[in-house]
């Protein structure tokens, strides 16, 4: 190759398939809303088009929330007034209080109400849901929903749909309420079929008799009913109710649709992602932050032995099962080679067991640079966490949610707060980063748990530090479905439904994810849970500067432990003998007893238990070991993992 010749051109998304989209007729489209996350596509339209496709029909999937992005890109000021993307993701996030839903409840969706928008502002900035900053510039934002749902009605009228399927999870539901009722004022031949975890139970139903715009709503397992449900529509048959399919109008059927073969789910197309990404103006700024969904199973293993108190993530759909090893395996690099991708996010709420010994080997043999995000549970092993590292799963929600175990038992973890500890080094100790919340504000916890666990965390700087976060009683978990079996009184939806949804009372209620609530023994969370909030602050603050480090080395017959935290300054401790092997065997997280015993079958006979105990807790002290439920935990980390076994 001669000097400066160009051998290689990169073409552009659009491009990679034979035919753009957004020039394409479709009787169906099938659509994504705000405020879906920018940087990652829709699994269920993946889904859900391969699945029509088989069929023989070609559907349309948009992406409205990055057409939304780009609106406000180009319609809002420049400068200081313009939306980032970490803006939009600062809205996404705050789901439960209901802000993107606000932004969209809108006329024709909802008449103003001034006085209870200013209302459910000042509880936003009470409550510090978001910056000042960005507070200030919701009713801007909120101006510009009209115009661009008329725009969206327009894209949407350009294919010429007999069918407009929307995906709603969360805060979609609102802004897919909203377009379905202009689509309807403009064309109302249009059917439109609401599916999603919003439709999951009574929620689907509660849309169904709220909203006349939603003429379908599907509940539970779409796969295995959508082709029918299509099939009528293009024939201009009714919608036949079956498992799963609510209409308008019919007999309610009994039941959610049977549970599909996950090996018989389609590897989802992203396709319809990029090509509307590319023709956004923020597509260089997203494009390394864009991650792939991929699903490798569904339900929890965990909730079907024991259902975590506060959890409603899995509705009516606990029952679990994953794809085979080889079907997963296929997914991840069918994938990456149709799409030229390598970072990934699971779905699933709880990785399969039985990836770990099958699965993990096999991503690793195969020598690609994948980049996973996966949900575990925290009493993972050592050697599995490594092996999550070399397979390419760089970043874990293992569901630690607390660092006191009588806390962790109310909740039904099935985890300790060692556990969850040791977690956190081993994570750190091989690179897997870490997502975790410590959660507040269970029925009947011990309130003196709370300095002890503020008191306690300042030896963890040095660690992946979480989120704080009140409890939230969600649908579908047992704190909902028997709230006075736990201490609890439900007090109606959680505020913001009454500042988004024109309707009341049980109506309202049927629609709702998150409750009020009251305590039965009338405690006050707020009032015990300050000195830790100010702990988990600083330990934000300290990660965010430098988190400094705690490692140790390992010499001819000694161990060299420095401290170089910032709430230490710099310390080096030199370990030798028996000490060095007792911290050494700290790894695991024993109890003095069993260290005792172990330095005694290692020949150091002279040395009795509560000598070994005594230094410890000297260790503890120090911020070198953590202790919980008398078990010893080391917090440094080897400064030369590689020396790991």
């Amino acid at each position: 190759m001669t000097c400066g010749a160009v051998w290689f051109h990169v073409i552009p998304w659009c491009q990679r398939s034979s035919e753009c989209v957004f020039m394409r007729n479709s009787q169906v489209v099938l659509v994504s809303m705000p405020w879906a996350f920018l940087e990652m596509p829709s699994i269920a339209l993946g889904l859900l088009s391969g699945v029509l496709q088989r069929a023989g029909v070609t559907p349309v999937a948009r992406s409205f929330n990055l057409v939304f992005m780009e609106w406000l890109r180009r319609h809002l000021p420049e400068g200081d007034e313009a939306l980032s993307l970490a803006d939009y993701r600062a809205i996404s996030s705050a789901a439960s209080a209901g802000l993107g839903d606000w932004i969209f409840s809108v006329p024709p969706f909802r008449e103003p109400d001034a006085g209870g928008d200013a209302r459910y502002l000042e509880r936003l900035a009470r409550d510090e849901v978001l910056p000042a900053r960005l507070l200030s510039r919701l009713e801007a934002l909120r101006a510009q929903v009209p115009g661009f749902i008329d725009a969206c009605v327009d894209a949407l009228l350009r294919h010429t749909p007999a069918m407009v399927g929307f995906s709603t999870t969360f805060n979609q539901n609102v802004p897919s309420l909203l377009l379905a009722r202009r689509l309807k004022e403009r064309a109302p031949q249009v059917r439109v079929v609401f599916g999603g975890a919003n439709c999951d139970g009574p929620m689907g139903r509660g849309l169904l008799e709220a909203f006349d715009c939603v003429d379908v709503v599907v509940q539970g397992e779409a796969e295995g009913v959508i082709v029918g449900l299509v099939e009528d529509i293009l024939a201009g048959r009714p919608v036949t109710p079956r498992h799963g399919v609510l209409v308008r109008g019919a007999a309610e059927p009994v039941g959610a649709p049977p549970p599909v073969r996950m090996d018989d789910v389609p590897v989802p197309d992203y396709g319809f992602f990029f090509e509307e990404l590319e023709r956004t103006g923020f597509r260089r700024e997203l494009i390394t932050n864009v991650k792939l969904p991929v699903e490798t199973a569904r339900g929890c293993w965990w909730g079907q032995k024991q259902h975590c108190t506060f959890c409603g993530l899995n509705g009516s759909s606990m029952a679990f099962r994953s794809k085979s090893v080889d079907r997963a395996l296929r997914d991840f690099e069918e994938l990456a080679a149709r799409h030229r991708w390598l970072d990934f996010v699971a779905v699933d709420n709880i990785i399969d067991l039985a990836y770990l010994r099958e699965l993990l080997p096999r991503l690793e043999a195969r020598g690609l640079d994948l980049r996973v995000f996966y949900e575990t549970k925290a009493n993972l092993t050592r050697q599995q966490v490594r092996d999550m590292r070399a397979a390419g799963i760089h970043r874990i929600q293992p569901g630690i949610e607390s660092l006191s175990t009588p806390i962790l038992k109310l909740m039904r973890k099935g985890v300790t707060a060692w556990q969850n500890v040791r977690l956190l080094k081993w994570c750190a100790q091989f690179d897997v980063r870490v997502s975790w919340n410590i959660l507040y504000g269970f029925p009947e916890e011990p309130a003196g748990e709370y300095p002890r666990m503020a008191a306690a965390v300042r030896s963890l700087t040095h660690l992946e530090p979480p989120h704080l976060s009140r409890l939230h009683v969600q649908r579908f978990s047992p704190y909902h479905q028997t709230p006075e079996r736990f201490g609890l009184r439900l007090e109606g939806p959680l505020f913001h439904y009454g500042h988004v949804y024109p309707q009341r009372g049980a109506r309202l209620e049927a629609i709702a994810y998150d409750f009020e609530y009251a305590y039965l023994d009338g405690r006050e969370p707020e009032s015990y849970v300050g000195e830790l909030r100010r702990a988990v602050q600083q330990w934000g603050a300290v990660h965010e500067r430098d988190r400094g480090r705690l490692t140790w080395r390992q010499g001819p017959g000694f161990v060299r432990i420095v401290d170089e935290r910032e709430s230490v300054g710099y310390a080096s401790y030199l370990l030798e003998g028996a000490q060095a092997e007792a911290y050494l065997a700290c790894d695991e997280g024993l109890t003095a007893a069993r260290v005792h015993q172990l330095l005694h079958d290692q020949g150091h006979t002279g040395l009795g238990q509560d000598e070994v105990e005594t230094f410890l807790r000297e260790l503890t002290e120090a911020g070198l070991l953590y202790e919980a439920d008398q078990r010893f935990v080391s917090l440094a980390l080897r400064a030369r993992p590689e020396m790991l076994g």
